[in-house]
């Protein structure tokens, strides 16, 4: 110890119980925890002090056996497929992204286990986000529209948090293949709806299907636009319609517009693009259309 103390100095502390882990990497010893600032150990010199002292762990040491469980199965096992769980038969991920570098870990996830009516497990991927694995047996049991709860957290908290509620999945499965598969899809479309706390899969399955289509087939979309592709207002308008779906008084309620004059830019659209989008086929038609424009003049 007093060879440490001589190598590292006022760059080295002892603890009964480690702290400041942005600031030191904490190792066990018979007397305690000595804690060594990041900035003073290189690669070489952590590698010789793991060899004699064991590194303490924060976020193994902090994790309950429930939380290990599910960190071993979507971090350090890819290729586990496991048939149950608890004697529940399925599980949705919901994965979370907050704005900012966050430090109220403890405190959140107390929200979420008051917010969530079924058995939830909450892990860190870093300090701005993470995953809420729910388990469950009916799905009748599943927490269901958590927009105006997570605008209160957001409110609490003091930071906008996004949330991405993955698909139902039935056990036996590969979960760390399935949470993969969903985080690409969340920080694909993430920036596309950015104003939405709740994004849902069906909210991503437009954008998705996009990115995997040809070149060909999104200029043939564009061109479904071409007499109203530069009237911005007009577009906007539709795109807003057609998710409030096609209901015009709650459409013109978030356009704060009156219902005569959105009548009249529904009619508008459909007389210059001929797609009729108060029937199913023209508005999932035209939606996708206004997504590829968008996707393409965002590229530019």
């Amino acid at each position: 110890m007093k060879q440490l103390h001589t190598l590292f100095g006022d760059k080295m502390i002892k603890a009964k119980i480690p702290s400041q882990f942005e600031r030191y990497k904490w190792f066990s010893c018979d007397e305690g925890f000595i804690g060594i600032e990041h900035t003073a150990l290189s690669q070489k010199e952590q590698a010789l002090l793991s060899a004699f002292l064991t590194p303490y762990d924060e976020k193994i040491s902090l994790l309950t056996p429930e939380q290990l469980y599910w960190s071993d199965l979507l971090f350090e096992a890819p290729e586990k497929v496991i048939h149950s769980h608890h004697k529940h038969h399925s599980f949705r991920f919901t994965q979370f992204l907050i704005k900012r570098l966050f430090e109220q870990k403890i405190e959140f996830e107390n929200a979420l286990h008051a917010l969530y009516s079924t058995s939830i497990t909450v892990l860190w991927i870093d300090k701005q986000s993470g995953i809420v694995i729910e388990t469950f047996n009916d799905p009748n049991d599943l927490t269901e529209n958590l927009s105006d709860s997570i605008e209160v957290l957001c409110h609490d908290f003091e930071t906008s948090i996004q949330f991405f509620e993955g698909q139902i999945h039935f056990f036996p499965s590969s979960p760390r293949l399935i949470f993969e598969r969903e985080k690409k899809w969340f920080y694909q479309i993430k920036h596309t709806v950015e104003q939405n706390h709740v994004i849902h899969f069906t909210d991503v399955l437009p954008h998705l299907v996009l990115q995997e289509s040809s070149e060909a087939i999104q200029n043939h979309m564009i061109h479904l636009l071409d007499l109203v592709k530069d009237d911005g207002d007009l577009l906007e308008t539709i795109k807003v319609y057609l998710e409030c779906n096609l209901n015009v008084s709650l459409a013109a309620k978030k356009l704060y517009m009156h219902r005569n004059s959105l009548q009249y830019r529904i009619e508008k659209f459909i007389d210059r693009t001929h797609l009729d989008i108060k029937h199913f086929t023209g508005a999932v038609s035209a939606y996708l259309a206004i997504l590829a424009l968008k996707n393409s003049q965002d590229g530019k």
